[in-house]
């Protein structure tokens, strides 16, 4: 049966779903294909759609494969392929009576069906492989379960053999089993002491660091119930902290104090808990790295600049910085120097500068844009927008015509 089934299978395989699609656009088709539809209907269980022709009401099976059996391609090929020879001998017999009176008909011949539709004539193949599964089933089945049955004995009479020989084993191996849970349990004797020498020497070790650490608990529970409670406030402090990053980096401190108690209001109103005391600065850094910012790298010292520096770190666009007292150039030449910072400005050449992104951009150096005015070079609209695409293992990024490979070290900052 299998092999009928393989051969089918391939007919299958070679259908064009281009064709069935293209056909099921047709309102009419050559007989060959609306009896291959016909037959395809009656052994899928496929109810006809009947149209009434003068008096009488008539079963169109070409209207009814276009609405019910060819409307998706893709789930016809698949049905049919799910029909093994399990689900083919669960087809009634009067289904597959019905469908034998078709295969003598010389327009269900499949040579007749080819030369209208060679994928029709790939799904009669299919049909009559179907019709051949169910024979060849009948036939082979009652065999199978004389064989099941034989197969049944033997097990039966090899499970008694089994059995006595088990019986036997379990003497021979309670008394294999008794010589060897004798040694065990002195093993075990042995083992059970050692861990109770073992066990005295980390009390006593225990004892040691619990009196050392005693005095660590005040500060570790104190701490412990701030965490509980600024936990409450994660969702509300993250949304305030990505407006904030989003919309406020080009206002002054104002307004941004202004937007900030408008949105904490909002927030409220929603339900949604946030920090009393919000504060940029305590959400999104610490004072170590503010403190290596302003000590170490020349960061004005004042809550406005060190909020635009937190925003510009926690950004994934390229920041633009006005700065008219040089304060963020130096703070960046500062803090990018030991990364290899390359500098560029719109005085220099295109090429030039185009040669120095293209190697930051590849091996992941920041590059500083400063003195850069109201205009700026076409070339940096790709890199601006971030025009990235994934091409094998890594990412490659649009710069000017070309795309080229991308490091996520790669840093790009402008200041005016």
């Amino acid at each position: 049966m299998l092999p009928i089934l393989e051969r089918a299978e391939a007919a299958l395989n070679s259908v064009d779903k281009n064709e069935l699609n293209t056909l099921k656009s047709y309102q009419k088709v050559a007989d060959p294909i609306t009896m291959t539809m016909k037959v395809l209907c009656i052994i899928m269980k496929v109810e006809a759609i009947r149209k009434k022709e003068g008096i009488e009401m008539k079963e169109d099976y070409w209207e009814t494969a276009k609405k019910k059996v060819l409307v998706n391609v893709d789930k016809l090929l698949k049905d049919v392929k799910s029909y093994d020879v399990q689900k083919i001998s669960t087809i009634d017999t009067k289904t597959i009576e019905k469908v034998k009176t078709f295969l003598t008909v010389p327009e269900f011949d499949y040579e007749v069906v080819k030369r209208a539709s060679s994928s029709a004539a790939n799904l009669s193949l299919w049909i009559r492989a179907v019709i051949e599964t169910y024979d060849a089933y009948l036939v082979v089945d009652p065999k199978q379960k004389e064989l099941e049955q034989a197969e049944t004995t033997l097990k039966q009479a090899e499970s008694l053999l089994a059995e006595k020989k088990a019986v036997l084993k379990a003497v021979e191996d309670k008394i294999e089993a008794l010589r060897k849970d004798f040694d065990d349990k002195n093993a075990e004797k042995e083992n059970l002491q050692a861990k109770v020498d073992k066990c005295k020497v980390q009390l006593e070790r225990a004892k040691k660091l619990i009196d050392g650490l005693a005095g660590e608990k005040l500060m570790w529970g104190k701490r412990a119930a701030e965490l509980r409670e600024s936990s409450k406030n994660v969702i509300g402090d993250v949304l305030l902290c990505s407006g904030i990053i989003a919309y406020l980096g080009a206002f002054p401190r104002a307004y941004r104090e202004e937007a900030q108690t408008a949105w904490s209001e909002l927030i409220q109103s929603k339900g949604i808990q946030q920090s009393s005391n919000f504060n940029l600065q305590n959400i999104l850094s610490d004072a170590v790295t503010i403190g290596s910012w302003t000590n170490r790298f020349k960061l004005p010292n004042d809550s406005l600049s060190i909020d635009n520096a937190i925003m510009m770190q926690n950004s994934a666009r390229y920041p633009l910085m006005i700065d008219p007292q040089i304060q963020a150039n130096r703070w960046i030449r500062e803090m990018e120097k030991s990364r290899k910072l390359l500098v560029i400005r719109p005085t220099q050449s295109a090429n030039e500068y185009n040669f120095s992104l293209e190697s930051a951009i590849s091996y992941g150096f920041p590059v500083l844009f400063e003195n850069v005015g109201e205009a700026i070079d076409p070339l940096f609209d790709s890199i601006l927008s971030q025009k990235k695409i994934k091409q094998g293992g890594g990412w490659k990024m649009k710069v000017g015509d070309n795309f080229i490979d991308y490091s996520n070290d790669f840093k790009l900052y402008i200041t005016t």
